[in-house]
C-alpha cells in the first residue's frame, strides 16, 4: 500500500485511546499500526469481521478503524455490531471508494469520521486526535458527574442533619419558654397579691420595689414572647399562600387580638379604612401578623389614653397602603435607618430609644417582602411614627409589577424561570391544585391562575426549569402515593423559559401576561 507523503509533526501520545484496526489487508493495517503507534496510540489488528467483538472486549478498544470492505462481511454491520455491544466505542470508517453516499451512511450507522485510501497521515492524526479530545471529555464528564453525585449526597445528607438541628432547635426554645412562663406567672401573681395589700398594707419603698419587680416581668415575658415570635416566624416562611384579600377585612381581624394590650396600656385603636379600597394580593395571615406587630411596637411607646391609627388607602397606581401611626416618642433618623437596614451587622449599634423594636419590625420587614411589598418608616422625636408598606392590587399587571420591582431593587441578576401548569381538562377544580402547588413552591416563588382555562403561570428563583418541572411531578406523584384519599388532579407541567433580571425582566413579565390572557404589560386592569 501507498501513504501520501505529509510534513506533519507527531502528536503527543495518547495511550488512553486504544485504537483497534479492522482491515482484511496485512500490508494496510500493518501501515496503519506503524503511523499510530510512533504517535503513542496502542493499537491492534484485526483481519476477519467476526474477531472483531472478542478482540474489542479483550484490547479495550477506545478507537475502531473499520474497512468497509472485509471479504463477505460489510464494514456498516460491524460498525453496527460493535455500537450494539460498546455504546461508547468511536468507529472510523475507511474505504478505497470516494463515495459521499456511504460516508453519509456510514455515520447514520454511528461512525464517528470517515477516511478514504490511500490514507492521508495528516488527516488520520487530525481524526484520532479528534477522537482522543472527546475520549477525554467524556471521561472528564463522566468524573465530574461522579463528584457532582458525591457532593450531591453530602448536601443532602448535610441538609437532613440541619433540618434536624433546626427542629431541635425549636422545640428547646419552645420548652425553655414554656419553663420560663409558669415562674413568670407566678412572680406576676404573688407581686399583684402583695401590691393589693392582702398580707398587710405596704410602705410607699416597698411598693417602688413591686413597680421594679412588675416592669421586670413585664420586660421578660415580652422577651419570651419575641424568642417565640422568631422561631415561629421562621416556620411560617415555609408556606406563604397568596390570594385574594380584602382589606376592611383584614384591619377589622386585628382589634379582638390586641383587645389585652390597648387595654393594659389604656391606648386607643382607631381605624381609618378609605371607602372604596381595591382588593389586594396577599397572604392574608402574614398580613395580619405584619399590623398585629406594627401596632404592638406602637403601643410600647405611646403615652396612656393616646391613640394608635390604623390606616388603609389606595396608594401609587397599582398599590394599596396600610400603616400605624402612633404619637409616642419618634425616633431620630439613624435610629431608623439602622431599625430598616437588611443586615444590621454592618450600621452603628441601637440606641435606647429602639430597645424593643428590632424583632417585630425584622419580622415586618421580611412578611412585608413575602407579600410583594416594601416597608417604610417616617418618624420625628418626640411626636411619633409612622410605619408603612404597600400590597399590589389584585390585577395581574400590578402583581408582576410588585414581584419583578423587588427583583429590580436587589443587586445583581437573578435568574427566573417559567413554568406554565395545565390542570385536567376533565378536572378543572382548581383548589386542590392551588393548594398543592404552595406546600410545595418556595416562598419567594410567584403562583398566578386562570380560573376559567385551568392554568397555573409559576415564576420561580432558579435557571434549571426542567429540574424544577420534574421535582413538581415526582412531589404529586409522592403525595398521591402517601394519601390516595388527597384530591390533586392531574397536571400538565411545562418548562417555559429563563430570564435575567432585571436585565431581561420586561421580557419574562410580558411572557406571563401572554400566557394568561394573551395580551402585554400594555393591559391594565386585568384581574388575577
Amino acid at each position: 500500500m501507498t501513504f501520501m507523503k505529509s510534513n506533519t509533526t507527531k502528536s503527543q501520545a495518547c495511550e488512553n485511546c486504544r485504537v483497534l484496526i479492522i482491515d482484511d489487508d496485512r500490508d494496510f493495517a500493518d501501515g496503519l499500526v506503524d503511523i499510530l503507534e510512533s504517535h503513542g496510540y496502542p493499537c491492534t489488528v484485526v483481519l476477519a469481521a467476526e474477531d472483531a467483538l472478542p478482540v474489542a472486549e479483550s484490547f479495550g478498544a477506545h478507537v475502531a478503524l473499520v474497512d468497509v470492505c472485509l471479504g463477505t462481511e460489510s464494514g456498516l454491520d460491524v460498525i453496527a455490531e460493535l455500537k450494539q455491544v460498546q455504546s461508547e466505542i468511536l468507529c472510523v470508517m475507511v474505504s478505497a471508494y470516494a463515495d459521499a453516499e456511504s460516508a453519509l451512511q456510514a455515520i447514520r450507522e454511528g461512525a464517528h469520521a470517515y477516511l478514504q485510501k490511500p490514507v492521508d497521515t495528516e488527516e488520520l492524526l487530525e481524526t484520532l486526535g479528534s477522537c482522543a479530545e472527546r475520549l477525554d471529555l467524556r471521561r472528564r464528564k463522566t468524573a465530574a458527574e461522579q463528584a457532582l453525585r458525591v457532593v450531591h449526597s453530602q448536601l443532602e445528607r448535610k441538609n437532613r442533619w440541619l433540618a434536624g438541628l433546626c427542629e431541635s432547635t425549636e422545640r428547646f426554645v419552645d420548652d425553655v419558654s414554656d419553663e420560663l412562663r409558669t415562674p413568670l406567672a407566678a412572680v406576676r401573681e404573688s407581686a399583684s397579691i402583695l401590691a393589693e395589700g392582702t398580707d398587710g398594707r405596704l410602705t410607699k419603698e416597698q411598693s417602688r420595689h413591686l413597680d421594679r419587680i412588675g416592669k421586670a416581668v413585664e420586660d421578660l415575658t415580652r422577651m419570651v414572647n419575641e424568642l417565640l415570635d422568631g422561631t415561629r416566624f421562621k416556620g411560617a416562611l415555609r408556606r406563604v399562600d397568596r390570594r385574594r384579600c380584602k382589606v376592611a377585612d383584614i384591619i377589622r381581624s386585628v382589634r379582638p387580638l390586641l383587645a389585652k394590650s390597648l387595654k393594659a396600656r389604656c391606648v386607643r385603636l382607631v381605624e381609618q379604612v378609605g371607602p372604596r379600597i381595591s382588593d389586594v394580593f396577599a397572604d392574608e395571615e402574614k398580613v395580619r401578623k405584619i399590623l398585629v406587630n406594627l401596632v404592638v411596637n406602637a403601643i410600647k411607646f405611646c403615652p396612656a389614653h393616646s391613640p394608635v391609627r390604623l390606616w388603609a388607602r389606595e396608594g401609587s397606581p397599582g398599590q394599596v397602603e396600610l400603616g400605624v401611626t402612633d404619637e409616642g416618642r419618634g425616633m431620630s433618623s439613624e435610629s431608623l435607618k439602622f431599625l430598616l437596614a437588611p443586615d444590621r451587622r454592618t450600621h452603628a449599634e441601637p440606641r435606647p430609644e429602639m430597645r424593643g423594636l428590632g424583632l417585630g419590625v425584622r419580622i415586618a420587614r421580611e412578611l412585608v417582602s413575602l407579600n410583594l411589598g416594601r416597608l417604610r418608616a417616617e418618624s420625628t422625636p418626640g411626636k411619633g411614627s409612622t410605619f408603612s408598606f404597600n400590597l399590589p392590587k389584585c390585577t395581574r399587571t400590578a402583581i408582576l409589577n410588585g414581584y419583578f420591582g423587588l427583583l429590580d431593587a436587589a443587586p445583581g441578576e437573578t435568574p427566573v424561570s417559567v413554568l406554565e401548569i395545565t390542570v385536567d381538562e376533565n378536572d378543572r377544580s382548581l383548589n386542590p391544585a392551588r393548594d398543592f402547588l404552595v406546600s410545595r413552591c418556595r416562598p419567594a416563588d410567584l403562583i398566578l391562575g386562570d380560573d376559567k382555562i385551568g392554568r397555573f403561570v409559576l415564576l420561580g428563583w432558579t435557571d434549571l426549569p426542567e429540574e424544577w418541572a420534574g421535582r413538581l411531578s415526582a412531589a404529586r406523584q409522592e403525595s398521591m402515593k402517601n394519601d390516595p384519599l388527597l384530591r390533586v388532579p392531574p397536571l400538565r407541567i411545562t418548562p417555559v423559559g429563563t430570564w435575567s433580571c432585571p436585565s431581561k425582566s420586561d421580557e419574562a413579565k410580558d411572557t406571563v401576561l401572554r400566557l394568561l390572557t394573551g395580551r402585554t404589560s400594555e393591559a391594565q386592569g386585568d384581574h388575577a
